[in-house]
């Protein structure tokens, strides 16, 4: 084979695995909770007077990341049609990351959400906590009445971050004819009127999306060995905490993992342009050689 085609058939490579690297898109992972309810992953509509934590062990996703050659670039919770029950002052949904975190025992019909009834400050009895903030949650051992050092019934995760906070921005009560549009998997529109006599509510479909500093977070809750978990123990690898202020009825939350592939560095376009006159100049270089061994 001549020098002329050899350079051709190297920048033909090269060219190929640019394009090829820039067409590589990404993927998605999506986790849904199971709260033991027939709906299950609306964590019991987030009721006022409870507090909740989902623990989320994403042991084997993590496998088939690594198996599939990729990178977590991002990380999301998306609530589906969520909305309060009454737009009243210092209506707040607050959103936590926790690190850790034990939840009901998983063997047990899959349940992997915790519930603790919030006392909205009225009390300050042990176990009868109001925020998920509260020292006591995130202590291993207690001094008993006997001056004893005790575990701690009330121990829930190792450490807490607030993400997010979220409140209704328009009074979502409604009243009158109301007309719907639905469109269904054919793209074909039914369109519905009724005359509403008492208040309804309209839902947000609402993403809240991890800043780096928020992924940094994840990464080491996921990657971090957990110390509490063993092979009987009902500890997940990290969780989703939620502090609901009012009663916010959704249609499910999910808790979403963005990735990308792990590629080798390929040439940027003017390292390409300088590679391709390069092999055209060696390719000149060695057809005049030829011409003149001839």
């Amino acid at each position: 084979m001549n020098v002329s085609k050899i350079a051709a058939r190297i920048t033909l490579a090269f060219c190929l695995a640019f394009s090829l690297s820039a067409a590589a898109g990404a993927t998605s992972y999506s986790f849904s909770s199971n709260d033991g309810s027939n709906t299950k992953n609306d964590l019991n509509d987030l009721d006022h007077y409870k507090l909740y934590v989902w623990g989320i062990d994403p042991a084997s996703t993590m496998q088939t990341i690594a198996a599939n050659n990729e990178k977590i670039i991002g990380a999301s919770i998306s609530f589906k049609n969520i909305y309060n029950w009454a737009n009243e002052p210092n209506d707040i949904l607050k959103v936590y990351l926790v690190d850790n975190p034990k939840v009901v025992d998983k063997t047990n019909n899959g349940i992997d959400v915790w519930t603790a009834t919030d006392n909205q400050g009225t009390s300050t009895t042990p176990g009868k906590l109001q925020e998920l903030t509260d020292p006591l949650f995130m202590q291993k051992t207690v001094v008993n009445s006997k001056g004893q050092t005790v575990a701690n019934t009330n121990f829930r995760f190792e450490s807490i971050t607030e993400l997010w906070r979220w409140t209704d921005a328009v009074d979502l009560q409604h009243k009158g004819v109301v007309t719907t549009t639905v469109v269904d998997t054919q793209g074909n529109e039914n369109t519905t009127t009724a005359n509403i006599s008492s208040k309804s509510y309209y839902g947000h479909d609402l993403t809240y999306n991890f800043s780096a500093a928020e992924l940094a977070v994840l990464m080491g809750n996921i990657t971090s060995a957990n110390p509490l978990a063993t092979s009987t123990n009902p500890y997940a690898s990290f969780g989703l905490g939620f502090d609901p202020d009012c009663h916010y009825y959704n249609d499910g939350i999910t808790f979403n993992i963005e990735t990308a592939p792990i590629t080798t560095p390929v040439p940027e376009p003017g390292t390409m342009m300088l590679l391709g006159a390069g092999m055209f100049g060696l390719a000149i270089y060695g057809k005049r050689r030829m011409n003149k061994d001839a």
